[in-house]
């Protein structure tokens, strides 16, 4: 009975949220990552910006997760497939 109530729930439900392993509705996490990253442009474009810290990510701070940023590449399909066996 209680699967079938469930299931009429829309997805911003905390039943669903907490199956999914979201920590936040949909519309609250876009809007930090759109705020995150007006934020971001803002300190990239001040003049003054190597005197600024960085400023902290509110999707981040929201929900918990820590992202590094950091993006790894390749320079042919070989050594994409060497690291993908490691």
């Amino acid at each position: 009975m209680a699967a079938t109530l469930a299931t009429g729930l829309g997805v911003n439900s905390r039943i669903k949220r907490k199956l999914s392993g979201n920590k936040l509705p949909l519309e609250i996490g876009l809007l930090a990552l759109i705020a995150d990253g007006v934020n971001h442009l803002i300190w990239m474009f001040a003049s003054n910006n190597g005197e600024l810290q960085k400023p902290v990510s509110l999707f981040d701070t929201l929900t918990g997760i820590k992202r590094t940023g950091d993006v790894m590449g390749f320079d042919s399909g070989e050594e994409f497939m060497s690291k993908w066996r490691e």
